[in-house]
């Protein structure tokens, strides 16, 4: 995906991808960046060949984790709600889990479900922001498309060997990064242009207060979440329901 999240930059923020300006067709120097820009996904691209070359070893089995025989419509109506719930662990990490949580909270959709059109109303909703604020906010466009460009490798486009997994969010969380530190960069006062204070001190402390509530809770979270990779006997109680959970408790520690 590094192409097409350099093309990404080179819209959006050209500073950042290297480029004195947008590339385009209509201006000669939009032209000649757009040439650099092509050239530079260009040799990007090269990186494919020696996985284009050497292929796949002989032998080794495709890992899939849906089967050969199910539609393509039950792998876009699971994926879809699948994608949401990448979305909703970016902005609230509340409930996480392994690969066999999520399985087990997400199952394989044979038809539209309430759950299903919640879901993509919600990633869409998402989507159209992204391009909409492209140009009015391009760090917060940027950031928003950038975790959908960067997502689409483990949506079952190509087959994976697992549903949902967190460490995929690695390079996805980037992405929200950048559109968590545009929307944190407008809740900041402007420089003042005079002596007038523009707001209150108590505004102020509201606004650091609120932001430090929200890295409480999420350190809070983390640390929380450490805990259960201390021993297999501690992950898999925090993979299983509350039956399971009651039944590992009985077990030697």
């Amino acid at each position: 995906m590094t192409p097409a999240l350099f093309l990404l930059l080179a819209v959006g923020l050209p500073s950042a991808a290297g480029l004195r300006a947008p590339p385009g067709l209509r201006r000669p120097e939009a032209r000649r960046v757009l040439l650099r820009a092509a050239g530079a996904v260009a040799v990007l691209c090269l990186a494919l060949l020696p996985y284009a070359l050497l292929g796949r070893p002989s032998g080794a089995t495709e890992p899939r984790f849906f089967p050969l025989a199910t539609p393509a419509t039950h792998i876009a109506f699971t994926m879809s709600r699948v994608l949401c719930e990448y979305l909703r662990i970016l902005v609230s990490p509340s409930s996480l889990g392994g690969p066999f949580a999520y399985a087990d909270r997400i199952p394989t959709l044979s038809a539209p479900t309430f759950g299903f059109a919640v879901a993509t109303f919600v990633w869409m909703g998402v989507l159209a922001a992204g391009v909409l604020l492209l140009r009015r906010a391009p760090l917060a466009g940027v950031g928003l498309l950038f975790v959908f460009l960067a997502l689409l490798p483990v949506l079952q486009i190509v087959p994976l060997g697992v549903l949902l997994e967190e460490r995929l969010l690695y390079l996805p969380s980037a992405g929200s990064c950048l559109s968590a530190a545009s929307a944190l960069a407008a809740l900041l006062p402007d420089p003042p242009r005079d002596r007038t204070p523009r707001w209150s001190p108590s505004a102020a402390a509201l606004r650091a207060g609120a932001l430090a509530a929200v890295l409480l809770a999420l350190f809070a979270r983390t640390a929380v979440r450490t805990r259960d990779f201390t021993s297999e006997l501690s992950f898999w109680e925090s993979e299983g329901d509350l039956e399971t959970r009651a039944e590992l408790s009985r077990l030697p520690r």
